[in-house]
């Protein structure tokens, strides 16, 4: 299985970080990461630290200029049916251009976000 890890820009408990990343690595998944600051780069120093740098997939969404496209990696995810949990202490922006919602969650113990896709009806009036 492949887990997607997305983080706040400042986040900075190192504990918590290695505490799920052991986790997910003991289970046998990879770990694909995003933009490599704040809570990603401590996920990276953390697979790193366990010598599974095998395991580990970065991917970066930003500007020459050092801009990020917030949500972009969250949001391809999601539409391959790929699970999408934040860890943040207040409620993520929506994800843009996607239907769906963020749900109080918790993953390995530790509380975060999921985002929850909602689906289109079955049935709609023209």
């Amino acid at each position: 299985m492949f887990i997607y890890i997305g983080g706040s820009r400042v986040f900075h408990s190192a504990g918590a970080v290695s505490l799920v990343v052991r986790a997910i690595l003991q289970a046998g998944h990879s770990i694909h990461v995003g933009c490599s600051v704040g809570a990603d780069a401590l996920v990276i120093q953390s697979v790193l630290a366990q010598g599974a740098g095998h395991q580990l997939h970065v991917f970066a969404v930003g500007s020459s200029a050092g801009g990020f496209l917030p949500g972009f990696s969250a949001v391809q995810a999601v539409r391959r049916n790929i699970p999408v949990f934040a860890f943040s202490g207040f409620q993520p922006p929506a994800l843009p251009g996607l239907a769906g919602f963020w749900v109080q969650s918790s993953f390995c113990g530790l509380p975060c976000w999921f985002w929850w896709v909602t689906q289109r009806p079955l049935f709609s009036e023209v």
